[in-house]
């Protein structure tokens, strides 16, 4: 399985900066033989467009980085940035506003992706080719056999090659924290707001997508310190030499969930796996089983009472408080593709089958079994927050002065006969009294999202994609949606009129 060209290599970072500065010489790399790294810190070439500031002498102590990382090879050069990639970008300079956005790309090979966003305002665009160190380029040579060659676009090498890209930027420019968000995602809520939840108690965090958790998605994946970075990537360098055995065991274990009689690593009585089984969402799911208290999941379905069968998983245990699930992030919850699949169909389908559920994801349940939707709202997010801010006190306050009327999930607590799932919808029942619920008459559904606008957050509405289940009246809002169908111009937060 030698793959002979490599393609696009698309990934969206959002790096935030700590206070405490990881000493990177002290950190554990393992069993895995690499070459002592010198200070690469002025190593990177830089690109500044207008407003941008120039990051020699980089100090840490600064505005949480907001970063995109593109690769491209010389034949798919002339066709620069993907527009979808360049909304992203945009939607996160505004969504974003307290925070630095960073384009790292090869640019040394590829000029023309600087050129294809010179307009951006407060966008800074790194070159990545320096940044590159031996250890990053030993995994991308194992990974020539380790991953299936489709279609001469190495997708599933690019997309596990992308966290040795992450810690080689972490190391280059002092980052001692990171939150990675894939390019086809758009983001909306305000990270900086939920940040001393993320650094207090998620090492690492990924988005669960099937309720078997043979696949986690790094739709958005936080890494709390570079330290944890380091050991994740030691354990994809040992799947992919196999030392002590690694791939041997991650192959035992994803074969049940993946068998195909011939497949690749076929055992004694020719079991095998599916070749795209293998790839970075297994693993990531992999690692998560051997270490879940150290890559937590994220939730990613609201606080509700799922209807229940025996062909369907307790979809509460991946929503807020749920004991899948790390602590709750704010008020909204994330997408680890399915919201997406379902509000902008799929890429297969170029988005022409909106409304797809998968019924193996956990989201896709929860739209099949508890007539869960997702839907375009428009909201005044300065006063309604997704996360834990001085807005969310002043919010409580004022739904008790007015008497707005707040939907308890508790209300529709139906009984269990199994006690996990009585153990679950307690849990439900005081994660819906922690949030704070948009108010139904706050709110309203975007109808045309043709307009074009970028505006201030401060006292405007504007469109953002939230979750409602069942008979609930309150709105769930989503920090990410992970656009499938790479439509991302019909996502992007417009201005709206504000429901009176």
């Amino acid at each position: 399985m030698i793959v002979t060209a490599i393609v696009f290599f698309i990934s969206l970072i959002v790096i935030s900066i700590c206070e405490d500065v990881t000493d990177i010489n002290n950190r554990i790399i393992g069993d895995i033989p690499s070459s002592s790294r010198a200070d690469n810190n002025n190593n990177h070439t830089k690109h500044n467009n207008h407003n941008n500031h120039n990051t020699e002498g980089h100090d840490v102590h600064h505005r949480l980085p907001v970063v995109f990382v593109y690769t491209v090879v010389p034949q798919s050069c002339e066709y620069g940035l993907p527009s979808y990639i360049r909304i992203s970008i945009e939607q996160s300079i505004f969504s974003q506003p307290d925070c630095d956005v960073i384009l790292l790309s090869n640019i040394g090979e590829c000029a023309i992706i600087a050129d294809s966003v010179k307009d951006f305002k407060n966008l800074e665009v790194v070159d990545s080719l320096p940044l590159v160190t031996p250890r990053t380029a030993n995994f991308q040579n194992i990974s020539l056999s380790l991953f299936n060659a489709d279609y001469s676009v190495a997708l599933w090498i690019t997309s596990a090659l992308r966290f040795f890209m992450m810690e080689d930027l972490m190391i280059a420019r002092n980052y001692t924290e990171l939150l990675h968000i894939e390019a086809d995602n758009m983001m909306y809520g305000r990270i900086t707001t939920i940040l001393p939840i993320l650094r207090s108690s998620y090492p690492l965090a990924a988005t669960p997508l099937n309720c078997m958790q043979t696949f986690i998605t790094a739709s958005v994946f936080w890494v709390g310190k570079l330290d944890y970075l380091v050991e994740f990537n030691n354990y994809l360098l040992a799947l992919g030499h196999n030392l002590n055995a690694t791939r041997d065991n991650y192959i035992d274990w994803l074969r049940p969930f993946a068998r195909k009689k011939g497949g690749a690593y076929a055992d004694a009585d020719g079991n095998g796996v599916k070749p795209f089984a293998i790839n970075e969402m297994s693993m990531l799911a992999y690692y998560h089983l051997e270490n879940p208290l150290i890559l937590k999941l994220l939730p990613v379905v609201p606080a509700h009472t799922y209807n229940l069968n025996r062909h369907v998983c307790n979809m509460s245990i991946f929503g807020p408080e749920g004991h899948k699930v790390g602590p709750s992030t704010g008020h909204g919850i994330w997408d680890a593709n399915s919201w997406g699949q379902y509000l902008g169909g799929t890429s297969s389908k170029k988005g022409r089958d909106k409304g797809f559920t998968d019924g193996t994801h956990v989201s896709g349940q929860a739209i099949r079994m508890s007539r869960c939707r997702a839907e375009m709202i428009c909201a005044n997010i300065s006063e309604y927050s997704y996360g834990f801010d001085h807005h969310v006190q002043l919010l409580h306050n004022n739904l008790h002065q007015q008497n707005i009327h707040r939907s308890h999930v508790g209300h529709h607590l139906r009984q269990r006969a199994e006690v996990s799932n009585e153990e679950d919808n307690r849990r439900h029942l005081s994660a819906a009294d922690t949030f704070i619920p948009f108010p139904i008459d706050s709110i309203k559904t975007i109808e045309n999202n043709n307009s074009s606008s970028m505006f201030s957050l401060q006292g405007r509405c504007y469109s953002a994609p939230f979750v409602q289940c069942g008979d609930d009246t309150h709105w769930t809002p989503l920090w990410n949606l992970h656009v499938h169908s790479k439509h991302t111009q019909d996502f992007k937060s417009e201005l709206c009129e504000c429901q009176k």
